[in-house]
């Protein structure tokens, strides 16, 4: 918990691109590893997309881009 916390500190400060990149690297990992360790699947899902769902028990969000194309979430 400590190293997370001067991880999480360092990262605020004004280092070299190159040591927050890493900082953030070994934060996520020790994140990973503490939901791993407890059988915590790790998934991606897409934030915004260009269609909208076609599951009629869920409600889609729809909002525009910077060239009034909607997104959905």
């Amino acid at each position: 918990m400590r190293l997370m916390r001067e991880l999480a500190g360092s990262l605020s400060m004004s280092l070299p691109s190159m040591q927050a990149m890493r900082a953030r690297f070994t934060l996520y990992r020790i994140i990973r590893e503490y939901f791993a360790q407890r059988g915590v699947l790790e998934v991606e899902t897409p934030i915004l997309a260009r269609s909208g769902n076609t599951d009629p028990a869920i409600d889609s969000f729809v909002t525009f881009d910077a060239h009034g194309e909607p997104l959905w979430l």
